[in-house]
């Protein structure tokens, strides 16, 4: 099901994610009858006789941890929490606690392994009562999960498992044997990045040669809301963002072989089942899938609207509303993403400049004649040629009217580097704190399916242009800023 393993040959983590987001309630010590109690009975035996040749492993700190997430129903983001973590010292050991109806949990162990650190995750669906037994397949390289009841049903059972096994060893043989020929002397990795779509697109590969980059155009069957800077679909899958963007066609394929044995079982159980604690657990394991396709996103959200009766106004705010709001507001960014087109007005906003002060959209324009809007991801860099492009417009056009504004959304205040705020032009910010990327208030007003999202405004907020190429945009400045002379 969510079966994932890392493999690393540095002392570095590489995570595939594998969990969905989940609240464990209820945890209650010194009450309660000891029939309610769960067990999680761990032997990892295997794993200490595969690595008996190993002195890192022997001496050095290895780690198991039971994890669950918690829903922050203020801002609707889920918070990461341990239920128990722990230095292993034998290979055999019980958690038990108590828990008052049942969650999806992630089981994960990391060790030192040589010169790396190896981390290991898996699933386990623990409820009141629940017996679960966590191994070590040496031969795999993978943590086992079996239990009764809830992880039966859910994961146990599933009809693809051993497809699902099969799949997952050949994705992960084809993904090292892929990494491999990146690997450089050092054992670091050198992995190109999501820069091929930008070849065609604004302010795309220039360089200190490449002053004019006058062969760049949009070409003219694009339509206007398939923005050649973004997907066309909402992102709301990390893992296909990244895998999208630089694997070959033959890992992706594998990769979502594996994602099809791995979520079918428990879609069909989200679909059908007569149980509504199974159907919500069962979209909390992935069912329906956490994909980019809309028509996925409208049937998730038709199943918790189904099944949300049959739960009682605390579990709905705590398990069920927060992810519903999350896919509400993944459906509005894609209609506002097609209603941002030239010819309409930009959302107004208030953001954060440096000292902390809040800026209106509507107080720039008053100041200038156009507003050039990069709007980016809180996390994200800009893109160094970006960046360089940028530079060159507000050399060009800025005594001309011109103002660049970057933005970055959806940012959390408490991992922001204020060295963003260094830039030849303002920079504003739109703090979140921990919260989802679609639920900041510029990325559905915009429509922000993926970062940077580009607009050239005039002085009364109408769009003049939308994600334009780097050439398109002097052009049309060129025309349109005719009042001063340049720099």
């Amino acid at each position: 099901m969510t079966h994932h393993t890392t493999r690393t040959r540095n002392r570095h983590k590489v995570f595939v994610p594998a969990i969905t987001l989940t609240w464990l309630v209820g945890l209650l010590s010194g009450c309660g009858s000891t029939s309610d109690e769960f067990r999680v009975s761990v032997d990892l035996t295997s794993l200490f006789e595969a690595m008996t040749d190993d002195e890192s492993f022997s001496t050095g700190e290895k780690r198991f941890v039971l994890s669950y997430f918690a829903y922050d129903s203020d801002n609707q983001v889920n918070q990461a929490s341990e239920f128990d973590n722990r230095i292993v010292e034998t290979a055999k050991f019980d958690v038990v606690g108590r828990i008052d109806e049942p969650y999806l949990c992630e089981v994960s162990i990391e060790y030192p392994n040589g010169d790396a650190v190896t981390y290991l995750g898996e699933t386990a669906i623990i409820g009141p009562a629940s017996e679960i037994q966590v191994g070590f397949d040496a031969i795999k390289n993978r943590i086992t999960v079996t239990g009764n009841e809830w992880h039966y049903r859910l994961i146990s059972s599933n009809p693809k498992a051993d497809a699902l096994d099969e799949a997952t060893e050949q994705f992960y043989a084809m993904h090292d044997e892929w990494m491999d020929q990146w690997r450089q002397e050092d054992g670091t990795f050198s992995v190109p990045y999501r820069r091929d779509r930008w070849n065609t697109s604004f302010l795309a590969d220039l360089s200190e040669n490449d002053t004019e980059n006058t062969s760049i155009h949009l070409p003219s069957d694009v339509e206007i809301d398939c923005s050649i800077f973004q997907e066309d679909e909402p992102n709301i899958d990390p893992d296909l963002y990244r895998i999208g963007d630089y694997w070959p066609e033959n890992l992706i394929a594998a990769y979502e072989q594996m994602r099809q044995y791995r979520h079918q079982h428990v879609s069909e159980v989200a679909r059908s089942s007569s149980d509504p604690m199974d159907r919500l657990l069962a979209l909390e394991a992935g069912g329906l899938g956490r994909t980019a396709k809309i028509d996925m996103v409208v049937e998730r959200l038709s199943v918790y609207d189904e099944i949300a009766d049959s739960f009682s106004p605390s579990q709905v705010a705590r398990r069920i509303e927060p992810e519903r709001q999350r896919l509400r507001n993944i459906i509005k960014i894609r209609d506002e993403n097609k209603a941002i087109v030239p010819g309409q007005f930009a959302p107004s906003f208030v953001v954060t400049d440096q000292a902390g002060n809040d800026v209106a959209l509507e107080t720039i324009l008053t100041e200038h004649e156009a507003v050039l809007l990069y709007l980016n991801s809180g996390w994200l860099e800009i893109d160094a040629d970006h960046f360089v492009a940028l530079e060159r417009l507000q050399n060009k056009f800025g005594s001309r009217g011109l103002a660049i504004v970057s933005i970055y959304v959806s940012t959390n205040e408490t991992y922001w580097d204020s060295s963003k705020f260094d830039t030849p032009w303002q920079t504003l910010v739109s703090f979140r704190p921990g919260s989802w990327f679609q639920s900041d208030p510029i990325v559905l007003s915009y429509g922000i399916l993926g970062a940077p999202k580009v607009l050239l405004v005039d002085d009364s907020s109408c769009i003049m242009k939308l994600n334009p190429t780097f050439a398109e945009l002097e052009v049309f400045l060129d025309s349109a800023l005719v009042g001063t002379t340049d720099n």
